[in-house]
């Protein structure tokens, strides 16, 4: 059996990460946080070029069996759907290289640049034996 289900994090919910900050690196355009929020040019207005190319950066953390995978760097998408298509083909190739005889649940929690929780996906990944083995 495999269930995969996804949903969005209750703001009360406790992250998967929730004590784990990521520091801004520098190396990339900085995202659109509340600090750069009054910078931000208002609807209708020309968006300046240094913001031409910007894209949200989702981080995708991931819980395996009681082990925690922190995304450090993260991955430009244009939109939160975008993202949820991201973890649902995360969660299949994951799937696909699970041994046959295994038994474990994937949970993926997809936040923003900010460390804020979105959604999270799960996989639940068992097979079971309806007729009794004959080995």
């Amino acid at each position: 059996m495999i269930y995969v289900r996804m949903s969005p994090v209750p703001s009360s919910s406790r992250s998967l990460t929730a004590a784990h900050k990521r520091p801004l690196t520098g190396k990339a355009a900085p995202p659109l946080t509340r600090a750069t929020a009054g910078r931000v040019p208002a609807f209708g207005q020309q968006v300046p070029s240094k913001w031409a190319n910007l894209m949200p950066r989702y981080f995708f953390d991931t819980m395996d069996s009681g082990r925690l995978i922190c995304d450090e760097s993260g991955i430009e998408l244009p939109s939160i759907q975008a993202a949820r298509a991201e973890a649902a083909r995360y969660l299949a190739d994951i799937a696909r290289a699970m041994p046959p005889d295994d038994c474990r649940e994937v949970v993926v929690e997809v936040s923003d640049d900010e460390g804020c929780p979105l959604f999270r996906a799960a996989l639940y990944f068992e097979i079971e034996d309806l007729v009794p083995s004959t080995l």
